[in-house]
């Protein structure tokens, strides 16, 4: 894994693409994206949000705020490659959740998108298309152009302007 710097790949690479200039991966649609097994993806049960496939696991706390851009999250998460791998993750039994503001420069803009409509509480599976995602940056464990899997808990939000 990455660590659990939380977020520091997800941050720090989806500043911009920092491939070495030529495509090591076709970029496929998603009808053309082989999920692994062992994640149980079945794309018939997503829908499209601002350019992710999210399918809520968990619906949150209904009389909450939905998160919006501006938004503090804190949220726990996993994410792997649509092959199967473990990239990064921040659970609980790693300490706090990670502090999101969403819609800042910074995060994935993938993680951002999935996030954005989530109530405390909630659960949610994320689709996350390589040019919301990492791009054409080769990384260690994340091949250029990958689809992501993003697993998400919303812990706790801060509403913007309150």
């Amino acid at each position: 894994m990455i660590g659990a710097a939380g977020l520091s790949l997800l941050v720090v690479v989806a500043c911009g693409d920092v491939g070495s200039g030529f495509e090591v991966n076709p970029v496929l649609p998603l009808d053309e994206v082989e999920f692994a097994p062992e994640l149980g993806i079945d794309t018939a049960l997503f829908r499209v949000q601002s350019g992710v496939w999210v399918h809520d696991d968990l619906a949150g706390d209904s009389l909450a705020p939905a998160a919006a851009a501006g938004d503090l999250a804190r949220l726990y998460y996993q994410g792997w490659t649509s092959v199967g791998v473990l990239f990064d993750q921040v659970r609980e039994e790693d300490g706090s959740p990670v502090a999101l503001r969403l819609g800042a420069s910074g995060p994935m803009p993938g993680l951002s998108a999935g996030v954005t409509g989530m109530r405390p509480g909630g659960e949610r599976t994320v689709l996350v298309p390589p040019a919301l995602g990492f791009g054409g940056a080769e990384l260690p464990q994340v091949p250029a152009n990958s689809w992501l899997v993003l697993r998400l808990r919303l812990m706790a939000l801060e509403v913007a302007g309150n």
